[in-house]
C-alpha cells in the first residue's frame, strides 16, 4: 500500500495526461468509506465515524482524482473494501 501512495503521487504530479484519460473512463461514485484514507496512516483530516472534515471544500488532489486505475482499487480491495468506482 505505501507503494501505490507514491506511485499516485507520481501520477498526480507528472502524468496529467494521464489523470484525464483515466477520468473519463471512471464511472460510480465516493461510498466515503474511508478505506483509501487508512492505508499506510489515518489520514489527520479523518473525524470520527470516518467522516472527512475537508471532503466538499478543498481535498488535495490525490484525494480528489482517486481511484485513478484499476491498482487503487485493488488497494482497496486488500483493505477488504469494496470502493463506489469502477473503470470500463
Amino acid at each position: 500500500m505505501f507503494m501505490g501512495k507514491v506511485r499516485r503521487q507520481f501520477i498526480i504530479f507528472f502524468m496529467q495526461g494521464y489523470i484525464r484519460r483515466q477520468i473519463a473512463l471512471r464511472q460510480g461514485e465516493c461510498r466515503q468509506c474511508a478505506a483509501c484514507c487508512n492505508f499506510t496512516y489515518r489520514c489527520p483530516l479523518l473525524k470520527k465515524g470516518n467522516a472527512c472534515s475537508i471532503y466538499n471544500t478543498c481535498r488535495p488532489r490525490v484525494c480528489t482524482f482517486f481511484p485513478i486505475n484499476q491498482a487503487d482499487l485493488n488497494d482497496v480491495a486488500a483493505c477488504g473494501k469494496i470502493c463506489g468506482y469502477r473503470f470500463k
